[in-house]
């Protein structure tokens, strides 16, 4: 990892190399999850589809919304916590494993779900009150999953050390 401010080139290749070198890593999380939200997603909107044959579409399309949200974020909340442990061994010089990033991430979980809600929540209103706080917040907050997850903080904790973390290189940060 260079010891200089990284530009989008750097990252990315970082980002592609790490996941070439580590397939068996970096895929199954990423796939898995993709798998739930698909197939929620597929579930609910079959449903759906069920109930506007019945003439009941107002409640299930506002169900579906909300299922799939949830599967959407509970799934999508831990995938950055195991991520970000199998790059920090990468990183570190240690050969990540799926299971070795599993059990440092499991125990997280709750604490990567309460983080994911706050996001969403913070997003949201930022979005309801403007577009603009809305994007600064995500902005702010986008490096908070794998602070959480390698530093072992709290879900605000995490806010604030993403916010320290991303301060003078907000567009950067957002960019990616």
């Amino acid at each position: 990892v260079p010891l200089r401010p990284m530009g989008l080139s750097d990252m990315l290749n970082g980002a592609v190399s790490l996941i070439l070198r580590h397939p068996r890593v970096m895929f199954p999380p990423a796939a898995i999850v993709a798998l739930i939200t698909a197939v929620v997603g597929a579930g609910l909107r079959l449903q759906s589809r069920y109930a506007a044959a019945r003439g009941e579409v107002a409640g299930w399309e506002v169900l579906a919304l909300v299922v799939a949200g949830a599967a959407t974020l509970i799934a999508g909340s831990v995938l950055p916590g195991m991520l970000a442990h199998a790059v920090a061994d990468a990183v570190l010089g240690r050969t990540p494993t799926l299971a070795g990033s599993w059990h440092k991430a499991r125990r997280q979980i709750g604490q990567l779900a309460v983080l994911a809600v706050l996001i969403m929540l913070i997003v949201l209103a930022g979005l309801i009150l403007l577009i603009a706080p809305g994007v600064w917040a995500y902005g702010l907050m986008a490096v908070a999953a794998p602070a959480l997850a390698l530093e072992n903080l709290g879900a605000w904790a995490a806010i604030k050390r993403s916010a320290d973390l991303v301060e003078g290189m907000f567009w950067r940060t957002l960019g990616l």
